[in-house]
């Protein structure tokens, strides 16, 4: 598969500017190695979230 482009929406933008250091080096990492590479890599949702994904920061 290929690299997929990841986007963030200005909400999302300000979460993660509140995340400590070490959260956002690990949701990076995660973000980079894992779900640009692999989007559907994760958990999937159900109901509302339904044909979305989840996945743990614990996981990388």
């Amino acid at each position: 598969m290929g690299e997929y482009e990841i986007k963030f929406t200005r909400r999302a933008k300000k979460d993660v500017e509140k995340l400590s250091p070490k959260i956002k080096k690990k949701l990076k990492d995660i973000l980079v190695e894992v779900i640009a590479q692999d989007p559907f890599r994760g958990k999937k949702l159900s109901g509302d979230l339904k044909g979305s994904y989840t996945y743990p920061l614990t996981y990388i």
